[in-house]
């Protein structure tokens, strides 16, 4: 166990003292016109912390926030929580990310909200500034997405590129002065500019006080990404191909040729992770050709010869920790049906294990640490815990509470989100979670299939719209269908050209165990979903139309021929039609649109006219192809709304549409 106290939950008050004292006032009260829309807005509400870094020495904290229109940074003593400075972002844009340089000084990039986007993205925009707030200067002037125009230079020479690209932290240096640098360049296409990494990359030395640029060598692979060991050499890189498969290239020497890894018994789709302090070992994400999960290797790159250090059989690796003084692989973390951990022998792995045992029932994870190891930032995050930062002194192994993710949430008052195991017909074990309805027994079930689908996945994680439900009077079913990531590549590819029939199917099957269970009444189901999960939705209605009451689809993709169409225009056909299975005879028939005659549920069709990678054009097939069966789709258009609604106020519009629709079918 910890020793000390460990201050599981605190509300408010230091988070309103920190911002008050720099005079930020976060989240002003908005009025509503009912009791409903507040309700609403607790639960979809963004985050107010977003991040938490640790300073080089351990002395200060830095913190990423978020308001409504704009993001800031606050710099906080880490002794006392007294605030030492802030920056905020310029008007239109937002903090993307940010790194400590050196003990006084961080850089961060900023990003732009855009309408196809749910998440900012980066401009190129890079600046430096000091931790109480002085001497800001601007690193990178970067593509103003708004109106597609590069600036020149800044400041006369200082600023080396005049080019659109986006500048990639790599790490501190000996000299406090400067950072290592990977510069991607942009590429032009017509009038815009796209951040597409088909360009090899720069490394470069870029002084934070003058803007100075100084580049070293190029990355010879187009958009190869790069991890330097702690004395900057670059000796270990991966990229990925335009089959969308990923190598990786390592060298004994920043003067040698680069020599292929390709481990014997592993696919080729290889990345990199990380390297070691001393730059002896790099790891590797790799997937065995016997096993099929996601595994990681740690190739020593003086001999070429590799070692597994994390790997399982049935589940992939999700994520893994290394150890702050050595760089070496400590813990690595599984997600089945709860997170559970792996360790090694690193200093890392034991106090780890022994967080996980205080804070119980809880994930644990390690975002940020001080160079010596000593100071750590933890976030804690379970089913009912949306999330809290704490700092634990390892000297001392005492973790104490620094903010709440959102604190206006009391964990008490959320519903657990309970692992389910369900048997499809064709005897394959399907893994999902189940959030019971708020002070009721008995309720109507909504049935959420996740988007994606491939790479995606349900956690056991804290989830606002499934407690958002719960709350309004829903028990709420989510699935790991057969595509699902997480679970091994047998299981994810099993889904590839079954977009409407085995995947939708283990849906159903899930749904009519819940029913069967007598958890919700037969005619009291409704599902729901968006971009992929909107395809599941319609296409279950059309396989089992008396099962469910009604189905919403936000930002769906319903016809596969119009969605092979459009992926030429982005660039990934060749991924589609390999998940598509398009070789295969008939394989479109699985649309929704093709089987609109079938279905019997109210429809509710929810579109942004803004989307760019779910075409709107989409959803008015669909409703095209309803109308055309005889069915009258609810309709909503969002204006100046993507794949994805970024803004407080838009998606209490949303939800309030969505409950509503769901109230008047299931009540």
């Amino acid at each position: 166990m910890l020793h000390g106290p460990i201050f599981l939950r605190t509300r408010y008050s230091q988070f309103n003292f920190i911002l008050l004292m720099i005079g930020v006032l976060l989240f002003s009260s908005t009025s509503q016109s009912a009791v409903k829309d507040i309700d609403i807005n607790q639960f979809i509400r963004k985050s107010d912390y977003l991040d938490v870094k640790i300073s080089p020495d351990g002395e200060t904290l830095a913190a990423r926030v978020r308001d409504k229109e704009a993001s800031y940074i606050i710099f906080l003593n880490r002794k006392n929580l007294k605030s030492v400075g802030a920056v905020k972002s310029s008007e239109g844009d937002l903090i993307y990310d940010y790194h400590w340089a050196n003990n006084d000084r961080i850089v961060y990039r900023l990003g732009q909200k855009t309408a196809a986007l749910d998440a900012p993205s980066l401009t190129g925009k890079m600046y430096a500034i000091n931790k109480d707030g002085s001497d800001r200067l601007q690193l990178f002037l970067g593509l103003d997405q708004s109106i597609q125009t590069v600036s020149g230079r800044l400041n006369g020479s200082k600023s080396y590129k005049k080019s659109a690209g986006t500048a990639e932290f790599l790490q501190r240096t000996e000299n406090k002065k400067k950072i290592l640098i990977a510069y991607y360049p942009w590429q032009l296409n017509g009038k815009y500019y796209y951040d597409n990494r088909k360009l090899p990359p720069e490394i470069a030395i870029l002084n934070i006080y003058n803007a100075k640029y100084s580049k070293i060598q190029s990355v010879k692979f187009p958009g190869a990404r790069v991890i330097p060991d702690a004395k900057g050499r670059i000796r270990i890189t991966s990229f990925t191909d335009g089959n969308d498969d990923t190598h990786v290239r390592y060298r004994l020497s920043e003067s040698d040729s680069w020599s292929v890894f390709s481990p014997l018994g592993f696919e080729q789709k290889l990345s990199i992770s990380s390297v070691s302090r001393n730059g002896d070992l790099a790891y590797v994400w790799a997937t065995p050709e016997s096993k099929g999960t996601e595994s990681l290797l740690a190739l020593d790159l003086d001999s070429g010869k590799h070692s597994t250090i994390f790997q399982k059989d049935s589940l992939d690796l999700d994520n893994w920790f290394q150890d702050p003084l050595t760089g070496r692989a400590a813990v690595g973390i599984f997600e089945g049906e709860k997170p559970s951990y792996t360790y090694t022998d690193e200093t890392l792995g034991k106090q780890h294990a022994m967080l996980t045992r205080a804070f119980k029932n809880q994930r644990v994870t390690i975002s940020s640490s001080s160079e010596n190891g000593e100071i750590l930032v933890v976030f804690v995050d379970s089913d009912i815990n949306p999330g809290d930062f704490y700092l634990f002194n390892t000297s001392t192994n005492k973790a104490d509470f620094l903010f709440s993710v959102k604190s206006w949430l009391n964990p008490k008052e959320m519903q657990a989100k309970s692992p389910r195991q369900f048997t499809s017909r064709d005897n394959q074990k399907i893994s999902g979670y189940l959030t019971k309805a708020k002070n009721l027994a008995s309720a109507p079930l909504v049935v959420i299939p996740h988007g994606g689908p491939h790479g995606h996945r349900e956690y056991w994680n804290f989830d606002s719209e499934a407690q958002l439900l719960s709350s309004s009077g829903y028990h709420v079913l989510q699935i790991n269908f057969r595509g699902s990531a997480g679970f091994g590549k047998q299981f994810k590819t099993a889904g590839y050209g079954n977009w409407g029939k085995l995947m939708v199917e283990d849906v159903i099957d899930a749904t009519q165990a819940i029913i069967q269970e007598g958890i919700v009444s037969e005619n009291k189901a409704c599902i729901y979903g968006a971009s992929y999960g909107a395809f599941s939705a319609l296409a279950a209605v059309s396989m089992k139309p008396k099962l469910y009451r009604c189905a919403i689809g936000f930002a769906g993709v319903y016809d596969l021929k119009l969605l092979l169409k459009n992926s030429e225009n982005q660039g990934n056909k060749s991924y589609f039609e390999k998940v598509l299975k398009t070789e295969k005879p008939n394989w479109w028939k699985q649309s929704p649109t093709n089987n609109a005659e079938r279905i019997q549920a109210n429809i509710f069709l929810i579109h942004g006219d803004n989307d760019t990678t779910a075409s709107i054009d989409q959803s008015k097939a669909m409703k095209k192809a309803l109308q055309n069966a005889g069915t009258t789709p609810k309709w909503l258009e969002l204006d100046r709304i993507g794949h994805g609604i970024y803004d407080d106020e838009d998606r209490v519009i949303y939800y309030s549409e969505v409950l509503k629709f769901l109230q008047q079918q299931l009540h």
